[in-house]
């Protein structure tokens, strides 16, 4: 199963994807976390990230912190609130939980903060534990 998760090619995470965002991602014991500098190219309006680009960053981090756990998962479902933009060219920080297991469901809540320690971003994440696999 470990070829699902090696790759250096993902958008989030990859080193060798050109236009990806590099990800480095801590995690263990049920938690992940990132420091993220996104520049200009993942704007969405003039100086302000993409939501998607948001979107896709909360889901990552809960990946990983299901990962942290031994879970390969999928994403089932993700609910995201935006409570302040993200803008481009300043540093933020990505954090990543599991909250609960149910069976091959893995629910995370992931983040993502400010300098300031102010939320700008949060998730919840229902993932699907791939075929059953662990790592």
């Amino acid at each position: 199963m470990n070829e699902i998760i090696s790759t250096n090619r993902c958008f989030m995470c990859g080193k060798e994807n050109p236009i990806g965002l590099k990800m480095e991602i801590k995690y263990e014991n049920g938690e992940a976390r990132s420091e993220i500098f996104l520049d200009k190219n993942y704007e969405g309006y003039n100086g302000i990230i993409h939501g998607g680009i948001i979107s896709a960053i909360l889901d990552e981090i809960a990946v990983y912190a299901a990962l942290s756990i031994n879970k390969i998962c999928l994403t089932y479902e993700i609910s995201v609130r935006f409570k302040k933009p993200v803008h481009s060219g300043k540093k933020y920080y990505a954090f990543g939980k599991v909250i609960e297991e149910k069976g091959r469901i893995v629910i995370c809540e992931s983040e993502i903060k400010d300098e300031d320690n102010n939320i700008c971003a949060s998730s919840s994440v229902k993932l699907f534990n791939y075929k059953g696999a662990s790592t």
